[in-house]
Formats: structure tokens, C-alpha cells, sequence
């Protein structure tokens, strides 16, 4: 017998690896049984329409005439009968006990030993058995083998429970963006884009809504399709939505439309661009995706320049990230983050990192635009530090293209609130 110490801590390992490995965790603890029970197979089971299934093997498994996913009818089923009570866990030979030595997988797998307990879900219901067995009896198998069983038993149920939850989750995410992709339940509202000096409106950046459950923001949507590799197809609809707008625009204004590294670099992108869009379109890139190599992004940065669209780079914070970022790409627009411009009139280190990154836009001849101005205080104060165009709930609110593009004259806004 192992010692108890030891034992301990190999469980803790295992349920730790458990955590982090599903299926290299469950193959460790087949291995940990079979070697702590001295036998030659170990085997998790799935009982299921008829079948106890072998799902996972570790051992010479073959000798008893077993491979994984094969099927063993419930009739000659040691795991059916182990949860139904028709047998105990212990069997040391099965090859002369009444019970068992009659059924066809006995006598075909020359069964010897044998050792089992169900393998149950936290609600109680059976996913199917652990067990282990040998050719020759085993006489040795006591209560603290089957204990030791158990608790493997458990830490397989919960790992095998948490994937099942995952899978369901992901299942429910697919259905939910193939269904937007599929019947087109997103819409776009536009935010409007104003010059801080002049108060005349300059652009308009689209933003996506979704109309249908579950009700959440936009960035967690094009998040989940993220997670389950469908953020291009989704933003490509938005882009597709925004750009189904652009003869609504009136003279002089641009429409800004938000794409990923993934989408920008996207062939599909490119296609939609074939019409004339002369300077009137935008891609806004974020900052908040992580970009692997620069190399194809900024010929794909190119080719969209040669169509006429100009790039901004959105989300832009203070720090070394986001300027190594902004000088790999040579942006024509920088967008400060609200994280800079929220409270600026009372945070003089905001102030500095914004003053910071106005003199850096200048170098490279790139405009600022100021994101998330909700006040008068913030507005007066990126005006006073030379920033030329802002965006924000108090400036004007997202809302349909024709209200966005019929925007209150800046002085009739400034005495509003003043």
C-alpha cells in the first residue's frame, strides 16, 4: 500500500491538474488507479442508450478485449451493475464469482480481479463507472482501494460536469451569433463627431445594437463570437450595415466603422471597399486586440488606404503599448480612451498624459479625437489643450443616421448647460 502522506499529495496534484488539463488530468488518475491498485487495466466508463462506452483506457486493455468507444451491452455491463447495487466494488475473481463469471465479457476478457464504484454527477445522476481489473485474482483489494477510488471518481465527475457545462455554453453562444448572422437582428446607431473649436459636425462613427436576448453590451457580443471564432463574420456585418449608410452622409462628413486586426486584414474587407469611398470612410482599429505581427496588418493597412479610407486607432491609453502600438501603424487619427479624458479637468496627471499624446500626434501628423466627453468641464478642457475633435453622451448621444447627422449647433449646446 501506498503511503497516506504521499498519497495526499499526489491527489492534490491531481485534482489541481484536474482544474487546468481536463484530459490529461483524467488519463493521469487512470494511470494513478492502476498503478495504486496493482492491476492491468483501468477504465472510465460512460453508461448511455444500452452501452456502457469506454471512454478513457489506461493499461493493457487489449488483452481483455477492450479499446476506447467500443460498447459493452448493459446485459454483461460490470459498471451497470455496480450502480444498480447488483454487484459490490470488490470482486476478487471474477472468474468464480456467481454473479459475474457467466456473462460473455468475463469469460471473453479472462476477468480476474476486479475493482469498481459509479462515477455520479453533484445532482446524483450516473455518468457511468471507474474501474480497474486484472486476469488473475486480487485478493488484496480492501475498503481504502475502493476509497481511493472514490475520491478519483469525483474528481472525474466534476471535470467531466465543467466540460459539459462549457460545451453547453458554447453551443448556446454559436446558436445565438449564427442567429444574428443568419437573420440580420443588428442594427447600427451613429455617434456623432464634432469639432471642439469650430462645433461643426465632422464625422460619425457607427456603433452596432443588438435587438434580440440576451440583452447586453455590443463589446460583449463581438466578444462571445470571439471566444467561438465568429468576430469576423459579425463585424463584417456591422461594417456591411454601416456602409449600407454612407448616401446618407451629408457633405463633408465621414462614417467611422470599428473592425478587429483579424477583420481589417480580412479579404472580405477589402471586397467591400471596391466602391469609391474617396475620404469619406474610416477604419477605426482597436487597441484592446492583441496584434501578433505587424507585418501583414499594415499591408492590408495599405491596400485599404489606397481605397481611400483613412485609419484611426482606437482606445488609445498612456501607455508604452498603446505608443508602440500607434507607431507601428502611422495612424491619420488617434482616439484618446475615456480612461484619459473621464475627469480631466480635475486630474492634472490625465491632463499631462493627454498633453503627452497630443505632442505625439503631432509628430506624426495624426488628429486626436476625444472619446467619452460626458461634461462641460471635460469638453473645456481638451479644447484648451489643443485637442480638434471629440465624442461623447454630453456632446451628442448615438442615435439614427439622420438624427446624428442633424446635430445641436455647438453654441446653442454650450448655453444649454451654462
Amino acid at each position: 500500500m501506498a503511503d497516506p502522506q504521499s498519497l495526499d499529495g499526489r491527489l492534490r496534484s491531481l485534482a489541481m491538474l484536474a482544474a487546468v488539463r481536463p484530459v490529461e488530468s483524467i488519463a493521469s488518475m487512470l494511470a494513478a488507479a492502476r498503478e495504486r491498485l496493482g492491476l492491468e487495466a483501468c477504465c472510465l466508463t460512460h453508461i448511455a442508450d444500452g452501452h456502457e462506452f469506454i471512454r478513457a483506457i489506461d493499461g493493457d486493455a487489449a488483452s481483455f478485449g477492450l479499446q476506447r468507444d467500443q460498447g459493452i451491452p448493459v446485459p454483461e455491463s460490470f459498471g451497470q451493475r455496480l450502480v444498480d447495487g447488483r454487484i459490490g466494488s470488490v470482486i476478487p475473481d471474477a472468474s468464480t464469482d456467481l454473479r459475474v463469471m457467466s456473462l460473455g465479457f468475463t469469460q471473453r476478457g479472462r476477468v480476474g480481479g476486479f475493482i469498481g464504484v459509479p462515477v455520479l454527477f453533484s445532482d446524483s445522476s450516473v455518468y457511468g463507472a471507474l474501474w480497474a481489473m486484472r486476469h488473475s485474482p486480487q485478493f488484496s483489494l480492501d475498503t481504502r482501494d475502493v476509497e481511493f477510488l472514490q475520491i478519483l471518481a469525483r474528481l472525474m465527475a466534476d471535470e467531466i460536469e465543467r466540460t459539459y457545462i462549457r460545451t453547453e455554453k458554447e453551443r448556446l453562444e454559436i446558436d445565438r451569433i449564427r442567429h444574428v448572422l443568419s437573420d440580420g437582428s443588428l442594427s447600427m446607431v451613429f455617434q456623432p463627431i464634432i469639432s471642439l473649436q469650430e462645433g461643426t459636425l465632422a464625422g460619425v462613427e457607427a456603433l452596432a445594437r443588438f435587438g434580440t436576448e440576451p440583452e447586453r453590451s455590443p463589446d460583449s457580443w463581438f466578444a462571445e463570437a470571439g471566444s467561438i471564432g465568429l468576430r469576423l463574420d459579425l463585424e463584417l456585418l456591422a461594417v456591411s450595415a454601416a456602409l449600407a449608410q454612407l448616401g446618407g452622409l451629408p457633405a463633408g462628413v465621414y462614417l467611422s466603422v470599428n473592425a478587429s486586426p483579424e477583420t481589417v486584414m480580412s479579404p472580405q474587407l477589402l471586397s467591400m471597399l471596391d466602391q469609391a469611398i474617396g475620404g469619406v470612410l474610416v477604419i477605426e482599429v482597436t487597441e484592446h486586440t492583441a496584434v501578433e505581427d505587424y507585418v501583414p496588418l499594415k499591408q492590408a493597412i495599405a491596400r485599404i488606404r489606397e481605397r481611400g479610407a483613412r485609419l484611426a486607432v482606437d482606445d488609445t491609453g498612456a501607455g508604452f503599448a498603446s505608443l508602440a502600438h500607434i507607431h507601428k501603424l502611422v495612424p491619420d487619427i488617434i482616439k484618446l480612451d475615456v480612461s484619459l479624458t473621464k475627469d480631466i479637468d480635475s486630474d492634472p496627471v490625465r491632463r499631462s498624459l493627454a498633453t503627452s499624446l497630443i505632442s505625439f500626434a503631432s509628430q506624426i501628423e495624426a488628429t486626436i479625437i476625444a472619446e467619452g466627453i460626458e461634461t462641460a468641464a471635460e469638453e473645456d478642457t481638451l479644447r484648451a489643450l489643443g485637442v480638434g475633435f471629440g465624442q461623447g453622451w454630453y456632446l451628442a448621444r448615438p442615435g439614427p443616421l439622420s438624427d446624428a447627422t442633424r446635430v445641436v449647433p455647438f453654441a446653442d449646446m454650450e448655453s444649454r448647460d451654462r
